[in-house]
């Protein structure tokens, strides 16, 4: 995972104490954890006689990194290489197939099934770009889990990063 100087370089308040206490054990600042987005922009919440369903272009599984703030972060990582001469062409980050597809498995339907997994996808928590729910992302988690949760929660970002090399 990257560090940015921008990434929650705020102490912990109430809301945020325990993640960050878990976190690292000792409520320390943690560079480069950030919430997938701060709205759930992908769920129109009016349709469906007002019951909501996934907006034009989103559905279960879909991705929802565009416009989101992982993508914002992952953007800022391309641009800081580029500037120390590295050729990124662009970033993002995984989805949930492709990290299904990593590990020979289908996290969809059996998100504990890490068998097949090579372990450096396990070594820190993040965010896939992969949508569970109106409200819920796909992220990884140290821990070995592969997990849905509130999209509004301060996790990882482990940007996938195409360079070209000359």
């Amino acid at each position: 995972m990257f560090s940015l100087k921008r990434a929650c370089t705020v102490p912990p308040d109430e809301e945020t104490e325990a993640f960050w206490e878990s976190a690292n054990g000792e409520g320390e600042m943690i560079y480069g954890i950030v919430p997938f987005s701060s709205t759930n922009y992908w769920w129109d919440s009016s349709a469906n006689n007002g019951n909501g369903s996934f907006a034009t272009g989103y559905g279960s599984q879909s991705s929802a990194y565009t416009g989101s703030i992982v993508e914002e972060y992952v953007n800022e990582y391309v641009s800081t290489l580029n500037t120390q001469g590295l050729n990124a062409i662009n970033g993002t980050v995984l989805t949930i197939q492709e990290l299904g597809t990593m590990c020979n498995t289908d996290f969809t339907v059996s998100n504990d099934d890490i068998s097949g997994c090579p372990n450096y996808l396990f070594e820190t928590s993040y965010w896939t770009s992969s949508l569970n729910s109106k409200k819920r992302v796909w992220l990884v988690l140290a821990s070995g889990e592969v997990y849905n949760d509130l999209y509004n929660l301060y996790i990882g970002v482990r940007p996938v990063i195409n360079i070209t090399i000359s």
